[in-house]
């Protein structure tokens, strides 16, 4: 009985555990392979159909690039409708060689490397009479860790979206019209489309394996939905981030040149233009003294338009803005209330999904607000504003403020960065 009940405490942990990770995004991954934890695959119902010839390492699984291959099954899941999908992959590559690292096979879904060197992700559509297959245009290097990421969305219109990033950059993108082909059960031929592999795409009755690389797979992961780039750079692994684009500020404040300088009552506004900023999530992180509260709502910094801004409010409470693309405004106030000459840190994080834009406010490093607006964040511009947004000869929000340092982030960094 005591045997019985630390069995089901056992299950219950895991569980939790996987919830905890992975609650950001609507659904868990169908699949999740790591090299990371002790529990190396996860997934509901999933279950390794079948490994040949790999070599297990601290590292993760090494592919000899001749036959081994690691292929998993899962449940029948979703019939009849089209699937936004992701397989991403932290992988060190052992050998310049056409071969795939991950993916569905049949009429194949899959992430890998060409025979030159350069990363591709390739799908059919639903007929499977037509194929898209991405590159990028740089070859990677052998024997160093890269993060690759092969995006299928059809969730915007009816026609289906591919994007391949590399360390969480966008690399190369297509569409094509209709939805892609349905990997349910059963393809046209009787080959079952419910295995997701690793090292090689099929493994045949005689044992060889089709498109066998030479590889280690670190973390590997395969998702019914269309994660973004802040979804992946968040998605968990070993792997070094520090030097990565999307770690690093498209803005910091004191150090970069600003593209404009406006002063009005004593207050100098100034423009940075945020070179690689994307619409779809940015994070605001600042150290701030006020010489006194603001009669009016005052921009610390921010993007305009529909001013997504932090501001200093005439109470002393700080707040976040922003608007959907349905033109419905979300804003935020914290519970803290600053006042005139400390010195505070204030961080605002706006992660925005098709289905929902979510920001957070963290005052020196505690979490005071979030909330959530449905649809995605508004298309904004490269433009970020300091103290103020200058326009048609007036200045808006303006603020007296010292700001000491400001990094302005191009994806919704976690509140741990």
């Amino acid at each position: 009985m005591t045997s019985k009940l630390f069995f089901s405490a056992v299950l219950v942990f895991y569980s939790l555990l996987l919830c905890a990770e992975y609650n950001q995004y609507e659904r868990p991954p169908v699949v999740r392979y790591s090299s990371s934890v002790n529990r190396k695959f996860f997934g509901d119902r999933v279950r390794i159909r079948k490994q040949q010839n790999v070599e297990h390492t601290a590292d993760g699984m090494k592919f000899n690039g001749k036959n081994a291959i690691c292929v998993f099954e899962y449940p029948w899941m979703y019939p009849e409708r089209p699937l936004s999908a992701t397989i991403s992959v932290d992988i060190t590559f052992h050998e310049y060689k056409r071969g795939m690292a991950a993916g569905r096979n049949g009429y194949d879904n899959a992430i890998g490397m060409t025979k030159d060197g350069r990363v591709f992700f390739n799908c059919f559509n639903r007929a499977g009479t037509k194929a898209v297959e991405l590159q990028s245009q740089d070859k990677v290097e052998l024997n160093k860790p890269y993060r690759i990421t092969g995006v299928i969305d059809c969730s915007r219109d009816n026609n289906t979206h591919f994007e391949l990033y590399i360390n969480g950059e966008l690399v190369d993108k297509d569409m094509f019209e209709g939805g892609p082909l349905q990997y349910a059960n059963f393809d046209a031929r009787g080959i079952n489309s419910r295995l997701f592999h690793l090292g090689g795409i099929q493994l045949r009755s005689n044992g060889t394996v089709r498109n066998p690389l030479a590889c280690t797979i670190h973390e590997a992961v395969f998702y019914y939905k269309d994660l973004n780039r802040t979804e992946i750079f968040r998605l968990p692994g070993k792997i070094d981030k520090s030097s990565w684009f999307a770690a690093n500020p498209v803005v910091e404040y004191g150090k970069d040149k600003p593209g404009a300088e406006f002063e009005t009552n004593g207050i100098r506004v100034q423009r940075y233009n945020a070179k690689g900023m994307t619409p779809e999530s940015f994070t605001i992180s600042a150290k701030v003294r006020l010489p006194e509260l603001p009669a009016e709502t005052g921009m610390i910094a921010g993007r305009p338009g529909f001013d997504s801004a932090l501001c200093v409010e005439p109470d002393g409470r700080l707040s976040m803005t922003a608007w959907n693309s349905f033109r419905n405004e979300l804003k935020v106030f914290s519970k803290t209330k600053v006042k005139p000459g400390e010195e505070f840190r204030v961080t605002a994080v706006v992660h925005s999904r098709n289905v929902e834009t979510i920001i957070s406010l963290y005052v020196n490093g505690k979490l005071e607000a979030r909330n959530a607006l449905s649809g995605a964040l508004l298309p904004y511009s490269n433009e970020i504003w300091f103290r103020g947004i200058h326009h048609n000869g007036k200045i808006r929000l303006p603020l007296n403020c010292e700001i000491s340092d400001c990094r302005i982030y191009g994806i919704a960094l976690p509140h741990f960065k």
